[in-house]
């Protein structure tokens, strides 16, 4: 490759980052406002987007946090509602979402130990 299609290469790729940012703090406040509203589909839907986004250039973002947050508080409201309605294989792949993008919080790795504890003796609930 010659310097001008490198130069061209890394300038797309600064554009296409750039965009991703752009929908990603869209996607950040749209999770915002549909999870005030109570729409937890919706907002899950966007702050997994932002989340992935966000974590493809860098987790150590504060805004890559904020949308961890918003994801797991989303994912633990929609765990339980699963767990409600007795649909413990979506609430376990819920808690795994929560643990991906948030490993250490406490909550979600007890929830963790009792969905599958749920799930390896179902006559035991």
């Amino acid at each position: 490759m010659s310097k001008a299609e490198i130069a061209r290469v890394q300038q797309q790729e600064i554009i296409r980052r750039q965009e991703l940012v752009f929908n990603a703090n869209q996607s950040l406040v749209t999770a915002q406002k549909a999870e005030l509203g109570g729409e937890y589909p919706v907002a899950r839907t966007n702050y997994l987007f932002a989340a992935e986004a966000y974590g493809s250039i860098s987790r150590s973002t504060a805004t890559y946090a904020k949308a961890a947050e918003g994801l797991t508080r989303v994912d633990l409201k929609l765990y339980d509602d699963a767990l409600k309605s007795g649909d413990t294989a979506r609430a376990k792949l819920l808690i795994d979402e929560v643990i991906k993008y948030n490993p250490n919080n406490k909550l979600a790795n007890e929830k963790l130990v009792q969905i599958n504890r749920a799930l390896a003796n179902p006559n035991d609930t």
